[in-house]
């Protein structure tokens, strides 16, 4: 019976174990993921801007002022809302994240739980 309790706990530890892993391993596919989408946008943002200034140019040279100023409003507004939603996507990630960290604390607080009423379970029966 003793050995069988044993046997749960450390089942029970082991699957903490790799659910902390599998949250390492997701946190770190997050941020890898994160890292490369953000010198993506980096280099298009980059090469957008190259090829919007350009085309900004010679629009401004063949165009009123009036219609450059639109152009360029638009082109703000346009960045605004992708960087909007990119600042959304962020968001979620990190929600995902941190509901999975609770996850895990919950977890690892019910382990503990179980731990401390097995010791007490034990105690009790010895005395």
């Amino acid at each position: 019976q003793e050995r069988e309790k044993q046997e749960k706990e450390e089942a029970f530890r082991k699957k903490l174990q790799q659910r902390g892993e599998l949250l390492r391993q997701n946190q770190e596919q997050i941020e890898a993921k994160r890292a490369l989408l953000a010198k993506m946008d980096v280099e298009e943002e980059e090469l957008v801007k190259k090829m919007l200034e350009k085309f900004a140019a010679d629009e401004c040279e063949e165009m009123e002022k009036q219609l450059c100023a639109i152009k360029a409003k638009e082109q703000y507004v346009e960045e605004a809302s992708l960087q909007r939603k990119e600042k959304e996507n962020i968001f979620k990630q990190e929600k995902m994240r941190e509901k999975m960290e609770t996850q895990k604390a919950a977890e690892i607080d019910e382990y503990k739980q179980a731990v401390i009423a097995a010791a007490r379970r034990a105690l009790l029966e010895k005395h």
